[in-house]
């Protein structure tokens, strides 16, 4: 599950954004044009007090880049490009994009969402992602 560790100490801030862009993180990319039935055993989503439904599926396929400066996420466009090629490169396939924060399909999706994808690669396991949200000013290209 990928998602917002909102609510510990030090948590994400999704709404006014809370990394700096000088740090790394890794770019999880996400393919919502493959998509992936959601296993059996996914467990149910739930929501949240604020109405956004938390753990849903995404319908999707995802992979992360390992690495990458926030102040290298000028624009969407320029997150997208490189999730495109990531999915070229690795997988053979088109349609990679930056993940968002509302990428799990049921409604109202926030904070969290399930997607296929593999726990290691090349041996580097993230645990912070950059991500954009689409109605908000929390992005990288943003600060």
């Amino acid at each position: 599950m990928f998602g917002s560790d909102n609510g510990q100490p030090g948590g994400t801030n999704p709404y006014q954004g809370d990394t700096s862009i000088n740090e790394y993180r890794a770019l999880l990319c996400i393919n919502k044009e493959t998509v992936a039935p959601a296993p059996a055993s996914l467990p149910p989503s739930s929501v949240r007090p604020g109405g956004a439904t938390k753990g849903s599926w995404s319908g999707g396929t995802v992979l992360v880049i390992p690495n990458i400066q926030g102040k290298q996420l000028t624009s969407v466009a320029v997150a997208d490009k490189m999730c495109e090629k990531a999915g070229q490169i690795t997988r053979g396939i088109s349609g990679y994009r930056m993940a968002e924060f509302h990428d799990g399909t049921d409604p109202n999706a926030g904070w969290s969402f399930w997607a296929e994808g593999e726990d290691e690669i090349n041996g580097f396991v993230p645990n912070r992602f950059w991500v954009r949200i689409n109605d908000q000013p929390a992005n990288p290209w943003g600060n």
